[in-house]
């Protein structure tokens, strides 16, 4: 029987593999130049704002906005603290809450979606789905009254409750796609050992949950954290201010002193850098653990 010659690929030009070469170099400094421009766009008004807040007032309205000129100056750290000192605390209160509520009340309610049956489950689900195409600016009026009526007017309650409600749709719609794919092999063999639903809530909902959580806990605390409208409109008393309503008020109050504001914006800012670099490496790996397990399945 004759051979039949398979003819081998011919090899890749010269001119091509150069063309290609070149036209990745240019991607790479094109991708450089893009990333440095949005590092400058990124960090440009939080080195203003740092700056500023570190001169006197007579220097942040003389000297060069962009350069290290007429002093540092740490008074205005003081004078912004003493001014937002008691709204710091309580928006930390406020946000710590808030995600404990969200967290402890959403998973179970998206384990009853998941595990449930009736139209009574499915009604609940879909008023968690419309609570995320109501905007909170049009039901404010209402929340204002519940409050009123419940007692928790100029209270970190009547904060942190509504503050709560209005975060936990999005938490059961991200819970109830993530326990979806939890098989259903895992609860019954639990229910055959004899657990309840306790039990399964704490051995193996919360600990499965885990990467979402983590995701939803950032998201909550910052939305709690940069909130003004509800507690603008839930409190008066600035022993109950929360700091996006104290840095209002301290505007207000001091319209001139633009360093002191700016320290107060810095005091605010803090907390929220600290928790992600404290918590990043958390966050990536429980992400890392959540997509190992689903391509695992």
């Amino acid at each position: 029987m004759a051979s039949i010659a398979v003819e081998e690929p011919s090899a890749e030009p010269a001119y091509c593999r150069r063309s290609r070469l070149q036209a990745l170099k240019i991607s790479r400094v094109l991708s450089g130049v893009l990333g440095t421009a949005w590092a400058v766009i990124a960090v440009a008004p939080l080195y203003f704002l740092v700056l500023g807040s570190l001169r006197g007032e007579g220097a942040y309205l003389t000297a060069n906005p962009w350069w290290p000129s007429g002093g540092v100056t740490l008074s205005n750290y003081r004078v912004a603290l003493s001014g937002v000192g008691t709204a710091l605390l309580n928006s930390v209160i406020v946000t710590v809450s808030v995600c404990a509520l969200v967290i402890v009340l959403s998973v179970p309610a998206a384990y009853a979606i998941v595990r449930g049956r009736g139209r009574g489950i499915r009604l609940c689900y879909v008023l968690f789905l419309a609570g995320l195409a109501i905007p909170i600016e049009g039901t404010i009026v209402s929340v204002f009254i519940i409050v009123l009526h419940l007692h928790l007017y100029n209270s970190l309650a009547g904060i942190i409750v509504p503050t709560a409600a209005f975060s936990m749709a999005l938490a059961v719609l991200i819970l109830v796609a993530f326990l979806r794919d939890v098989p259903s092999e895992l609860y019954e063999a639990m229910e055959l050992d004899g657990a309840g639903r306790m039990q399964l809530l704490r051995s193996l909902v919360f600990p499965m949950a885990r990467p979402p959580l983590l995701g939803i806990g950032v998201f909550v605390a910052l939305s709690s954290w940069n909130s003004l409208l509800l507690p603008l409109v839930t409190t008066t008393s600035n022993a109950q201010a929360v700091l996006p309503v104290a840095l209002l008020r301290l505007e207000s109050s001091n319209g001139a002193d633009y360093p002191a504001i700016l320290a107060s914006v810095v005091w605010s800012a803090i907390p929220i850098i600290v928790l992600y670099l404290v918590g990043r490496r958390q966050l990536i790996g429980g992400l890392v653990i959540g997509s190992s397990s689903n391509l695992g399945r």
